[in-house]
């Protein structure tokens, strides 16, 4: 596919909850405006089968399944489930998917009060990855261990349909596109990049700036939503091992081959803080991870530095 001169197609639209950009840079307007609708159809396609809203969605069947009864999944939903568990595992469940029975518990928006101590405890008992056996095969499969187990794929299925829709775009010929599903942010382009700003810890103004080449970047922020209650800020970034939400408040950004990975481990590495989340991204080689608190702190992982800059200009493509 012959590409011509660069121009700039965008379009936004609602999906996932969030607004959508696909950006195309092409020469031609038409195929560039069949190579977007091509992206979103993508992720439309995945929304159907991912999302636990929908209830003949795959994962919905999966969750309402009986204990031992083999549950059908579709390839990309499989794949996403194996790189889940793998996260979760090397996270010590810092990442869970299997959180949907505490997100019930804290829907955030118009809540003024923690929930009861007790009603944490039930809903932790049903948590956990280890209830959930994924088997090989034509067609692949999941298999439920705990009655209570539920998937809500929140925190890495937005980052999943950004990487479908650019396979998608990659096999029709595109090689200069970004998609910004809401800060979950995936990109190809020439040697001069995409240029993509990372909101700081408050998520109020801008902090930096990446320039993305090839790959991927998503941030899980504290600012996003919250209340106070008795002094306290309570806010919608849970840790899936205790019940409650991460008692910081800042971000992690983070850099990663692909958007599904990067969206996993920010919402991993920001749950772990800066320590134990460095020693965490040593299993994914190409990854890096800045933590922004609210209070100013900074702290880089190896390899940050050398594809970020402060920079004031250009203006920002995307935003994380």
């Amino acid at each position: 596919m012959s590409e011509g001169r660069r121009v700039t197609h965008r379009s936004t639209r609602p999906l996932m909850g969030t607004f959508v950009t696909v950006t195309i840079a092409h020469g031609d307007a038409s195929t560039a405006e069949a190579l977007i609708d091509l992206a979103f159809d993508a992720m439309t396609a995945w929304c159907a089968e991912a999302s636990e809203w929908e209830p003949e969605a795959a994962v919905s069947r999966l969750s309402g399944a009986p204990v031992g009864e083999p549950v059908a999944l579709p390839t990309p939903l499989f794949r996403l489930l194996l790189l889940a568990q793998r996260v979760w595992r090397e996270s010590s469940g810092a990442f869970d998917p299997s959180w949907l029975p505490l997100k019930a518990l804290w829907p955030i928006r118009g809540q003024s009060e923690p929930p009861a101590p007790d009603a944490v405890a039930a809903a932790l008992a049903e948590v956990g990855l280890d209830a959930l056996h994924l088997r090989e095969g034509e067609p692949a499969t999941a298999v439920k261990r705990r009655a209570g187990l539920r998937l809500g794929l929140g925190a890495i299925a937005k980052g999943a349909a950004v990487d479908l829709a650019c396979e998608a775009l990659e096999a029709a010929g595109a090689t200069r596109f970004l998609i910004d599903a809401g800060g979950d942010i995936r990109g190809r382009a020439d040697r001069a990049g995409w240029v993509v700003g990372i909101r700081d810890g408050r998520g109020a103004d801008l902090h930096s700036l990446i320039h993305l080449q090839r790959g991927a970047v998503a941030t899980s922020g504290s600012y996003e939503a919250g209340f106070e209650h008795e002094g306290q800020r309570y806010h919608h970034l849970l840790d899936p091992r205790t019940g409650y939400p991460v008692p910081r408040l800042g971000g992690c950004t983070v850099i990663a081959p692909s958007c599904a990975l990067a969206d996993a481990l920010a919402t991993a590495c920001f749950v772990l803080g800066s320590e134990a989340g460095r020693d965490l991204l040593r299993h994914h080689p190409g990854s890096a991870a800045l933590w922004l608190e609210a209070d100013g702190t900074e702290t880089a992982s190896d390899g940050w530095q050398s594809t970020s800059d402060r920079v004031e200009l250009p203006p920002a493509t995307g935003f994380c």
